[in-house]
């Protein structure tokens, strides 16, 4: 096994909304290698590594980089503004019942997140719905 080279293998993706795009594969046999891939734009772009050895390959290392941009970052701390006045507004709306106020509140959280206007994780959204049911349990008692 000793002074053969070893087969190494890349190869790098990109993946958007349209798809997956095979941006390269590059391949090496020498017993030093050093494998190189462009990338532009932006998307989730993921390089794999391999070896192949006795007609197996094997899987090395693997590298994500995420070059998404996400809508608030496009339009800035304005759409932060903008999620307040449209869930400030949705909530004023169902001031009639405070249980339904926190209610609203909630979906209008859950529907600016979605939007991209906010930008919370998916923890602090379960934990905002956890209390928000326990805000209405509370008041209904």
């Amino acid at each position: 096994m000793f002074g053969h080279a070893i087969p190494l293998a890349m190869s790098v993706t990109q993946e958007k909304r349209s798809g997956t795009l095979q941006l390269g594969e590059h391949c090496s046999s020498l017993e030093e290698n050093t494998l190189t891939q462009a990338i532009t734009g932006d998307g989730l772009f993921t390089m794999q590594v391999w070896q192949e050895i006795d007609d197996n390959s094997y899987l090395l290392s693997g590298v994500t980089q995420d070059d998404r941009k996400s809508f608030s970052s496009v339009i800035g701390n304005e759409g932060i503004v903008i999620a307040i006045f449209i869930i400030l507004t949705i909530t004023l709306v169902m001031i009639w019942s405070p249980g339904a106020a926190v209610v609203a509140s909630l979906v209008g959280i859950i529907a600016m997140t979605i939007l991209g206007l906010l930008n919370l994780g998916w923890a602090s959204l379960i934990a905002m719905i956890i209390l928000g049911g326990f805000l209405v349990y509370k008041l209904k008692t």
